[in-house]
């Protein structure tokens, strides 16, 4: 009987200020006629009422659309303040007004993040797609710049990332291919990262700008992850 096996190792995490902070895993990626979709997990940690508090953590959609919906943000790392920043982004800059993106993206965090370390992909439909990917790390260092084909939000040293650097080499994947990739990337980086991963969100743009993959569907794009990892495991290691 050939037994299943899953993708698991000892989670990944990163060191800052002598504390390990929780992760997320987040990606975006473009495709075919400039399709894009962005994908996250939503596992958040709730801030403890006293320093010496236990902490714990909750669910939180990290992923915001605009009300024209032809702009997505996601907020990762100090998710309090790389929410604020996505709020800006939003009701600053949507609209069609592609020149100095990189400079308008830098001066709200310049005004909003003070010293926090956030990271922030912003998708954009018009008048043309594109991301961003906004990083800020303390006071001194942040950055902002354009990005093609696909970026990585949180855990960016995740083994999951494999997939997208396999099979979105080139802009011919259409946006239900992106769908399962992206789906695939979060499910996976769970797996390998769970104490600090789990849930998932997809926004995918669509004739009518950006929307929420929602209910049944994101539910079996789930379990065909989890699937296709066991069977992936079984048909390299076999029995």
């Amino acid at each position: 009987m050939t037994a299943a096996i899953s993708l698991t190792h000892s989670p990944i995490k990163r060191q800052v200020d002598e504390e390990y902070k929780p992760m997320t895993m987040q990606v975006a990626l473009m495709g075919k006629d400039g399709g894009i979709v962005i994908a996250s997990d939503r596992k958040s940690q709730v801030r403890p009422l006293i320093e010496s508090g236990a902490r714990n953590t909750t669910g939180r959609i990290k992923i915001k659309i605009s009300a024209s919906r032809r702009v997505a943000v996601t907020s990762a790392v100090d998710l309090d303040t790389a929410d604020k920043v996505a709020d800006c982004i939003i009701a600053e800059m949507d609209d069609q007004s592609a020149p100095d993106r990189e400079k308008r993206i830098l001066a709200i965090a310049e005004r909003v993040v003070s010293g926090k370390d956030i990271e922030c992909i912003a998708a954009f439909l018009d008048p043309y797609p594109c991301f961003y990917f906004l990083e800020c790390k303390g006071k001194e260092h942040r950055t902002c710049g354009i990005r093609f084909l696909r970026i990585y939000a949180g855990d960016q040293i995740n083994a999951a990332i494999y997939w997208s650097e396999m099979y979105e080499q080139e802009e011919n994947l259409s946006v239900q291919q992106m769908t399962r990739l992206s789906a695939h990337i979060v499910v996976t980086a769970a797996q390998l990262n769970p104490a600090h991963i789990s849930g998932l969100d997809i926004v995918r743009s669509g004739e009518g700008g950006f929307s929420f993959v929602q209910g049944d569907e994101l539910e079996a794009l789930k379990t065909g992850a989890r699937r296709q990892n066991e069977l992936f495991g079984t048909l390299v290691l076999g029995d």
